[in-house]
């Protein structure tokens, strides 16, 4: 199925696909995988911050936090246009990244621009993902704001949905 829900699915797994091999640091300084999550960030199992994504974000600074988002992308989908008409459809795609790095050097903006490069990279290849077409444009940024060990950036991108048959010429 050509659905915004199967998009979500099909960009999470093409995410964990890209990134199988690479490491980043988590909190406790250990080279993980990257994780991925679809539209929000896990709550962790005592429920902090009341599950509003808000606090969440604001959150992940907290040491005490047990769950450990870091290193993430984010797969948000958070519109997108649909046509009677039997045009195609389409979503907007945000990936939100956060990495984690406590060095002096401050250095963890550099693994943000390598997952944003390798994203852009994968797309810029093959715009199509099981039946999904990412459009021309790519946009992504960095974060400007200081927020020391954690980095953040985040990409733009908008895929076509396939059109529907209609059901009689009078529809």
């Amino acid at each position: 199925m050509f659905t915004p829900f199967f998009l979500q699915d099909v960009l999470a797994q093409e995410l964990e696909g890209i990134f199988e091999k690479d490491r980043f640091l988590n909190k406790k300084g250990d080279l993980v995988k990257l994780n991925v999550y679809k539209q929000f960030l896990p709550v962790d199992e005592a429920g902090s911050a009341d599950g509003r994504q808000e606090e969440l974000e604001s959150a992940l600074l907290d040491d005490s936090q047990e769950q450990e988002p870091f290193p993430y992308i984010l797969v948000i989908l958070p519109d997108g246009k649909a046509s009677t008409r039997q045009n195609m459809g389409t979503v907007n795609v945000l990936l939100y990244i956060g990495m984690w790095d406590e060095d002096k050097m401050r250095n963890g903006y550099q693994n943000v621009l390598h997952v944003i490069q390798m994203v852009c990279e994968r797309f810029q290849k093959n715009s199509v993902v099981d039946g999904f077409h990412c459009k021309e444009t790519i946009e992504w940024e960095t974060s400007l704001m200081d927020e020391h060990p954690a980095y953040f950036g985040a990409i733009g991108m908008e895929f076509e949905i396939m059109r529907l048959n209609k059901e009689d010429d009078y529809c």
